[in-house]
């Protein structure tokens, strides 16, 4: 059994076996291939009856299309004359209060070991001839 769309209305003859269908009804094919262009099927109140080929059209159903999810809330900077940084409370780019009321977070980022700075080739001494070498470097680029 396949379903099929009406396209066009159709008015049934009264005692005739026919059934009279709508635009958009959507209808059960019970039987095909009947002399002179017709199709027997059901309409979804469960009548039966005749009806032309030609005024439907093979209905196949559209999958729903996914919903994208709603954009984040937008927060709009408020304007004024005194400065941001003055107000307690303030909105981030995500919409969350930071300032006096706010908590720091209960753990915090964990700081190299000393173990892992013998491993490091760098140099991390600032020397006098480190020194010597940036003020003479200064004094070069000065003069350009």
């Amino acid at each position: 059994m396949s379903v099929v769309k009406a396209e066009y209305d159709f008015e049934a003859q009264p005692n005739s076996g026919e059934m009279s269908i709508a635009s958009g009804e959507l209808l059960t094919v019970i039987r095909s291939n009947i002399e002179g262009g017709w199709l027997e099927g059901r309409n979804s109140r469960g009548s039966v009856g005749l009806f032309p080929e030609t005024y439907v059209v093979p209905y196949t159903p559209q999958l729903a299309q996914p919903v994208p999810p709603p954009p984040p809330p937008f927060h709009a900077a408020t304007t004024s004359s005194t400065s941001s940084f003055s107000n307690a409370r303030n909105l981030d780019d995500w919409g969350t209060t930071f300032g006096s009321n706010t908590t720091p977070p209960s753990t915090l980022p964990q700081i190299p070991s000393a173990q892992n700075s013998a491993a490091d080739d760098f140099d991390d001494e600032w020397t006098d001839d480190d020194e010597e070498q940036a003020v003479s470097y200064l004094r070069i680029h000065a003069l350009f």
